[in-house]
C-alpha cells in the first residue's frame, strides 16, 4: 500500500515516534522507503525508534533485527510514496550527487538501465533529472541509439525539458562503417541545436569512431560537437583530437 504523511504518528520534534498499527505486517522490498533497509522486512506495531536518534527505527523479525531510517522531511507534502516509486529515489540521488560535488548529471548513459527503457520510461528519467537539477549543474542526456531517427526523438524531447547537451554513443549491434557514422552522426547534428558530446566505446559497442571521423564531424558541423567521451583505451587519440579540431573541445 501506499505510505503518506498519515503513516506515521509524529513527535514534537516532526519525527516519527511510532509506526501506525495499520501498516501492521505491510512489507517494503530493499531501499524503497529511507535511507537503508537490508532484506524484506516485515514492520509491525512493535516497532520502536531508537532512544536519541527519533529517525532510526529498530524493526525485529524472527529473532532477527534490523536498523533503517526515515526521513519526516520527505513526507511533509503527504504524497504516496509506493514500493518501486523511482521518481522518489531518483530525485534524492539527484540531489545526493549535486550536494556531494558532482559538477554535471548524465541520466540515461549507457552503463545503467537505459537500453531496457520504453521511450517512454527514457524521457521521463531526463525529464526528472532535468526538473530535480533545476539548473544546479548542467544535465547532458543520453539520446544514443543505433536508430537515427530514435535518437533524434530523445534529442528533440530533451532539448524541449532543458537539458543542456546530449550524450551520444556509436550505433551498437548495427556495426555501420566510417562513412555511416558520419552520416548518422552529421543527421543529428543538422536536425538538433542541442550541443552533441560523442561517446566512443567500441568493446560495448563492436563500432570504432576513428579520430579521423571525429575530426570531419567537426570540420563538417562546426560547434555542434562539443567533446567526447572516448573508451578505447587509445591514449595516442587525445592528440589526434587535438590536432585536427580546432576550438574547443572537451575530451574525457
Amino acid at each position: 500500500p501506499p505510505v503518506t504523511a498519515a503513516t506515521l504518528s509524529r513527535g514534537n520534534g516532526g519525527e516519527p515516534d511510532s509506526l501506525d498499527p495499520a501498516y501492521a505486517g505491510t512489507q517494503w522490498e530493499d531501499n524503497i522507503v529511507g535511507d537503508l533497509m537490508v532484506g524484506l522486512t516485515t514492520l509491525d506495531a512493535g516497532a520502536r525508534p531508537i532512544p536519541g536518534m527519533a529517525a532510526r527505527w529498530e524493526v525485529s523479525r524472527d529473532g532477527l533485527s534490523w536498523t533503517f531510517h526515515l526521513r519526516a522531511a520527505r513526507w511533509s507534502d503527504g504524497a504516496a510514496v509506493t514500493a518501486g516509486d523511482f521518481v522518489f529515489a531518483f530525485r534524492r540521488l539527484v540531489d545526493w550527487q549535486i550536494e556531494n560535488g558532482s559538477s554535471g548529471l548524465v541520466p540515461c548513459g549507457t552503463t545503467g538501465e537505459n537500453s531496457t527503457l520504453s521511450n517512454a520510461e527514457h524521457h521521463r528519467v531526463i525529464e526528472v533529472c532535468v526538473e530535480q537539477a533545476a539548473g544546479r549543474v548542467p544535465v547532458i542526456a543520453g539520446c544514443g541509439s543505433n536508430d537515427t531517427m530514435n535518437a533524434l526523438l530523445h534529442m528533440t524531447f530533451s532539448k524541449k525539458c532543458g537539458a543542456q547537451a546530449a550524450l551520444l554513443v556509436a550505433p551498437y549491434y548495427n556495426r555501420p562503417s566510417q562513412a555511416g557514422l558520419l552520416a548518422h552522426f552529421g543527421y543529428l547534428a543538422e536536425h538538433s541545436d542541442l550541443p552533441i558530446v560523442l561517446y566512443n566505446v567500441p568493446g560495448r559497442t563492436v563500432t570504432d569512431l576513428k579520430p579521423e571521423t571525429v575530426c570531419e564531424l567537426a570540420r563538417r558541423h562546426p560547434g555542434r560537437f562539443v567533446g567526447i567521451k572516448d573508451a578505447s583505451g587509445d591514449l595516442s587519440r587525445v592528440t589526434d583530437h587535438r590536432m585536427g579540431i580546432q576550438g574547443d573541445f572537451a575530451q574525457l
